[in-house]
Order: C-alpha cells, then sequence, then structure tokens
C-alpha cells in the first residue's frame, strides 16, 4: 500500500526557502568565524571555525539533495528519489567528523609549535555574535522541519544547535584563558580546550550518521508502525480474519505499508483487489 505524499507544495516551498536561508546564514557565520579566528590565531575558535566551513559544505549538499528528493518516481527510480535525503544527513555527519579530526590535528601542531595567542577579546565578540544567530537560526529550523516532516532540515537544525554549544564552550574556553598570564601555559589550554570541543564535534557527527544509516537499512520505527496499526484499526472491516506480517518504510514524503491480509475463502478475487482502493 503506498500513501501520497505527506507534504503539499506550500510545506515544499518552506523547505526550500529554509535551506537556502540555512546556507546564507551560514556563509555569514563563517566569515564571522574565520575572521575572528584570523585576528586571534586560537585553536579553540579555529574548532568552531572549521565547524562552519563544514557546515556550509553540508548545507549546499543538502540543497541539491532536498531538489533531488522532491522529483517524481520514474522508470528507474520506482520508488521515487527520497532516499537521498539520508545521504545528505549522512554526507553531513561523516563531514562533522572530518572536521573533528582536523581540529585535533591543528591543536596539536599548536602545542608542538608553542605559538603564542595574541588578544582575543574581538574574536570572543565575533563568536558570541555567531553562537546568537546561530540559536535563533537551528531552533527555526527545527521548528520548519518537523512541520514540514522533513528530515534533513531536522538534522541540520540540530548540527546548528550543536554548534551553538560548541560557540558556548569556546566563549567559556576564551573567557578562561583572558585569565591565564603565562603564555605556554594559555596555549596548552587552548589546545586542550579545543581538542575536548573536537571530540563532542565528532559525537554530534557519529549521531548523523547513526541516523542515516537507520533511514537507509529500514531500520523499524516502533513509533510510526504504532501510527500505521491505528489507522488500519480504524478502517478494518469485520470480515479481515487476521493482518500480519505488518512492515512499513518512509522514502521522502511518502509511506509505503505492506502486510499479509486474511479474508474469508469464499471471497473472490475482484473482492480482494477492491481493497486496495481503502485509503489508510
Amino acid at each position: 500500500m503506498h500513501t501520497p505524499p505527506m507534504t503539499n507544495p506550500k510545506q515544499l516551498a518552506q523547505r526550500r526557502y529554509a535551506a537556502a536561508l540555512s546556507l546564507g546564514v551560514g556563509v555569514v557565520m563563517l566569515a564571522l568565524k574565520m575572521g575572528a579566528w584570523l585576528l586571534t590565531g586560537s585553536a579553540t575558535i579555529f574548532s568552531d571555525a572549521l565547524e562552519s566551513v563544514v557546515h556550509v559544505a553540508a548545507v549546499g549538499f543538502m540543497f541539491w539533495a532536498m531538489l533531488l528528493a522532491q522529483r517524481p518516481a520514474d522508470a528507474d527510480h520506482p520508488y521515487g528519489h527520497g532516499r537521498v535525503e539520508h545521504l545528505s544527513v549522512g554526507f553531513e555527519g561523516g563531514a562533522i567528523m572530518v572536521a573533528g579530526l582536523a581540529i585535533i590535528w591543528e591543536a596539536v601542531n599548536g602545542l608542538w609549535h608553542n605559538q603564542p595567542l595574541p588578544s582575543l577579546d574581538l574574536g570572543l565578540w565575533l563568536i558570541s555574535a555567531a553562537m546568537i544567530i546561530n540559536l535563533g537560526l537551528g531552533s527555526w529550523l527545527l521548528m520548519v522541519g518537523r512541520r514540514t516532516r522533513s528530515t534533513i532540515l531536522t538534522a541540520n537544525g540540530q548540527h546548528v544547535l550543536s554548534d551553538v554549544w560548541t560557540s558556548a564552550g569556546v566563549i567559556i574556553g576564551v573567557v578562561v584563558l583572558r585569565f591565564v598570564p603565562d603564555p605556554t601555559l594559555r596555549t596548552q589550554l587552548d589546545s586542550g580546550i579545543a581538542i575536548l570541543l573536537a571530540l563532542v564535534i565528532m559525537v554530534a557527527g557519529f549521531k548523523l550518521v547513526r541516523q542515516a544509516f537507520a533511514g537507509l537499512l529500514d531500520e523499524a520505527d516502533e513509533t510510526l508502525i504504532g501510527q500505521v496499526v491505528s489507522a488500519i484499526n480504524e478502517v478494518r472491516q469485520p470480515d479481515w480474519l487476521d493482518i500480519h506480517n505488518l512492515r512499513c518504510r518512509t522514502v521522502g514524503d511518502e509511506l509505503y505499508v505492506d502486510f499479509h491480509l486474511m479474508v474469508p475463502a469464499a471471497w473472490t478475487i475482484a473482492q480482494g483487489h477492491d481493497l486496495s482502493l481503502i485509503h489508510i
């Protein structure tokens, strides 16, 4: 059984607008954070800036994936193109994990060369501004993603909000560094904080990769199955003797449900075929 798309043209337009806005804000965030890093040379601030690089790349891929997912089914893709959304989520998660490794590399390099840090004041203000903007963007993306049932927008909103926590950690770290008088100790603390934040970023990336694999491999969604069972029970007829082997999968905006239905032996094939006209 195949359900019609769960979103309407207005919701699709909202998705595209949200993705475009996320990309535009991501570019602004990248400029702010890269500027803060160039001004300070701080490995801690670099960790936040590099995550913005990943965000811009991931949102660009997400925008392409969203447009592809909205294409109708064709001869080569009878189930449509919706699975590309899970690929987009996996790409974003994988890119975040790679960024975490790059941050660790930069932090260890800073420890090795023991480079002194310049003033961190302006960098602190730039990161604070970026954090506030991302807080608003991430919350809005989550709201739009849930309202329009968009997997990739929801994942992107989660990523942006994780970036908020990263920025908060950066701000705390930079404030602590301001009260450390010894230049060598400041560099060591800066690299240590950056490595800690990189591990946090990598955990967030792993969760997105795990979510993508769950979607690509059709992992059972107990909540969705419960909703389908309730819908079937609402239209179930007295002549339906048994229902078993229920399975369902989502492909983009569409839901596919199949199950085995036992009907009276006296029924004709035509009577059984008429059941396909029932909307669940």
